[in-house]
């Protein structure tokens, strides 16, 4: 059994001023060029680029583009951050030195240490824990210097 109710009732009913009512039946629901526009920037890059970036490609002020965006939920989505993973990153060597730095022959232990130089430079040195003397200096050099770009 199917009964007609007419609008004034439903408006009444529901709370609503009926000139609310008809103004709401009158606006026009589709969307203006330049939301268009911003939509259409939006959809091409899949939701990743900003509200800078979107008002710089359509050339509208941010603030405009801000709004629009908000509006219908165009917004930027965030990825959510990758979580660092624990795990074997490199081979952790056994410490047979045990902060004893001490030596009663020449060679039982030696160290060594590669320093940076300001000039693009690295230095590999070998030393003799028994009388503390350096054995070795290598010197690698990653790139020529060039000396006119000193200038």
């Amino acid at each position: 059994m199917k009964q007609e109710v007419s609008i004034k009732q439903l408006c009444r009913v529901a709370g609503v001023p009926l000139s609310t009512y008809y103004r709401w039946a009158k606006k026009d629901f589709a969307l203006t060029v330049d939301e268009q526009k911003i939509e259409a920037c939006c959809k091409e890059n899949k939701f990743t680029y900003g509200i800078l970036k979107i008002a710089n490609q359509v050339g509208m002020n941010h603030k405009k583009v801000a709004r629009i965006m908000q509006k219908y939920g165009w917004n930027c989505r965030v990825r959510p951050k990758k979580a660092k993973r624990p795990g074997e990153k490199h081979t952790q060597v056994v410490n047979l030195l045990n902060r004893d730095f001490s030596a009663t022959r020449p060679l039982e232990k030696l160290t060594t240490d590669i320093t940076y130089l300001p000039c693009v430079l690295f230095l590999s040195s070998i030393m003799d824990l028994y009388n503390i003397q350096c054995i070795q200096n290598k010197k690698v050099v990653l790139l020529e210097w060039n000396e006119k770009s000193s200038d």
